[in-house]
């Protein structure tokens, strides 16, 4: 009797649990969009909370940037002589403008006397150091080794201005319209500074661009930044095996043959800016 009850209890549930009673459970398609809404309503608040966020510390930094620029006024000018890389030897050196928020300083022994380097630090070690770090990988690689061009130390140097001059906030748009990295029209601001090197595999040229926490008053900075710098470099090698890796490819890129190298330092923000350009033959 016991069985039999049983028995009929289960026919029971299994009736009641019909194909169509189940898809009656599912969310009908209406509150899944109301769900949705929800979902989006939460994001676009989430993204306007983080641009707020991103325009009060581009305040701050500005006005950090002012309040040191009034302290440098006495000992500083907002006017560097450089000499035109177009020109390598004109009798008469170009005059710009500094960005305000970079602090100008004087020239010391530097492989490229052109381009101001960093106050305190001997920039021969420093480059030494980079390039170092960049060949050890290409050798354990079987690759050619690179080497620097001042050609494009000056156009790193030309893009490393901008770079810092807005903290960062361009990166590599040459034009505020222009997607995260406009090849083509990279390539004519490339072009526009003689520097158009061959096509070689589809490869032709590129730029890495970073900056990260400096802060030095010693009478020799050289160790100091080389530290600094490491870390960018160590962030380029951790890209290794990740489905980003341009930064990485960069350091391994075959058909690549030369870089220029430019660092800037911003007092004010206790910064360094780095520009790193390669190109092929």
């Amino acid at each position: 009797m016991k069985h039999t009850i049983t028995i009929f209890l289960i026919s029971i549930i299994s009736l009641s649990f019909t194909p169509a009673n189940a898809a009656g459970l599912q969310p009908s398609l209406n509150a899944q969009m109301q769900r949705q809404e929800k979902i989006n309503k939460k994001n676009d608040l989430s993204a306007r909370l983080a641009e707020q966020a991103r325009i009060k510390k581009e305040a701050k930094d500005r006005l950090a940037a002012i309040q040191y620029a009034k302290l440098a006024k006495k000992n500083a000018s907002t006017i560097i002589p450089v000499i035109s890389p177009v020109q390598p030897t004109p009798t008469t050196p170009l005059v710009i403008k500094r960005p305000p928020d970079i602090v100008p300083i004087k020239v010391p022994q530097a492989i490229n006397t052109n381009i101001p380097v960093p106050p305190n630090v001997d920039m021969q070690r420093v480059r030494s150091a980079w390039l170092d770090l960049y060949n050890n990988v290409r050798r354990s690689e079987g690759l050619t080794p690179y080497s620097y061009d001042s050609r494009i130390d000056a156009t790193a140097y030309d893009w490393n201005v901008e770079f810092a001059k807005w903290s960062g906030q361009n990166h590599h748009r040459r034009n505020p319209s222009d997607s995260y990295y406009n090849f083509n029209t990279i390539d004519e601001w490339f072009i526009a500074r003689w520097v158009n090197p061959k096509v070689v595999n589809r490869a032709k040229h590129t730029e890495n661009l970073w900056y990260g926490y400096y802060n030095c008053n010693s009478w020799d900075c050289t160790d100091k930044l080389i530290s600094s710098i490491q870390s960018t470099f160590n962030f380029f090698m951790n890209e290794k095996g990740k489905s980003y890796d341009v930064h990485y490819r960069s350091i391994i890129q075959p058909y690549f043959t030369k870089i220029g190298l430019s660092i800037i330092v911003v007092p004010s923000e206790q910064r360094y800016y780095l520009t790193v350009h390669y190109i092929t033959e």
